[in-house]
């Protein structure tokens, strides 16, 4: 199977792509941004043509959710119109596009879970661009899976939640974080795994893939501090209204992922499970495979 991963070079791109190479029935192409520019369709198609993979695994995104607030056009090319163009070239050569968006498409008004169902309301031009994103997918192909996740922390060149807080411990003994934002951290490792899981079944739809588990942005900055056994700082509590944001975020975004359960037969463990992993390999500087497995930039 030739298998085409766009955004090679992040967080989760990384992932996936070093668990495909572990597979040697998978032949793998590996694209970041100084190889292919999703932005111009031109580029995509010629790269498609060349390549001819029978699937195309979209981890490339414009992730910034504030600066999206600035600059919204440049968060709906990349988010919304490029997305359009990979969609629409994947189902000209007949093969399965992937891609990847987020809690943030809903309002967080409820008070459970979100599913596959309910109506995204995005509250923030990021959630309006990831929608349009959607909106293009299911316009363009009928062989998709768009997988809705949140709160990823795992290896990779970009410093996430997990990695932040701990750069604050080591120059801060007070370290405040919201309290009023909850939602399920998701390990890079466990959703790369599930995702190629669910490719292979090509049950083909929008599927929500987080980790077993919520917490509040503080209650993960705690866990952060006791799972990495770094005592010099202390979490306290604020709430989302002490912060001057440019974009407003959902203040529950849970997400229900028992569609996918169903087709796949496992759940994700608990994110406490691949926090705790995440940690132990960043001190142990070994790669873990598991198969089923001021601080406003903090959120």
């Amino acid at each position: 199977m030739r298998i085409l991963v766009i955004g090679s070079d992040g967080t989760l791109g990384s992932e996936l792509l070093r668990q495909l190479k572990l597979n040697k029935l998978y032949t793998v192409y590996a694209y970041n941004k100084k190889k292919l520019d999703i932005t111009l369709n031109e580029e995509i198609v010629k790269v498609f043509n060349k390549v001819k993979p029978q699937v195309v695994i979209n981890c490339a995104a414009y992730t910034d959710v504030e600066k999206a607030e600035v600059e919204p056009a440049k968060a709906i090319l990349v988010n919304g119109t490029s997305t359009k163009y990979l969609a629409e070239a994947s189902n000209k050569i007949g093969a399965i596009f992937v891609h990847f968006s987020t809690d943030y498409v809903f309002n967080g008004e409820q008070n459970i879970p979100y599913t596959e169902k309910s109506k995204p309301n995005p509250l923030n031009i990021y959630g309006e661009s990831k929608w349009l994103g959607e909106k293009y997918i299911k316009e363009s192909t009928t062989r998709y899976f768009i997988i809705r996740t949140s709160w990823l922390f795992g290896r990779g060149e970009k410093k996430d939640f997990v990695d932040k807080i701990l750069d604050l411990s080591e120059i801060q003994k007070d370290i405040p974080v919201i309290t009023d934002q909850i939602g399920s951290p998701t390990y890079t490792v466990d959703l790369a795994s599930a995702t190629l899981a669910l490719i292979l079944t090509k049950n083909f739809g929008i599927y929500h893939i987080v980790n077993k588990g919520t917490a509040s942005r503080y209650t993960f900055a705690q866990e952060v501090l006791r799972y990495s056994q770094k005592n010099v700082a202390q979490i306290s509590k604020i709430d989302s209204g002490s912060y001057l944001y440019s974009a407003k975020r959902p203040k529950y975004s849970v997400l229900d992922c028992l569609l996918f359960s169903n087709v796949i037969g496992y759940e994700l463990p608990n994110w406490r499970v691949g926090l705790s992993q995440y940690l132990k390999e960043r001190r142990s500087g070994e790669t873990f495979v598991r198969g089923q497995s001021s601080s406003k930039e903090l959120w």
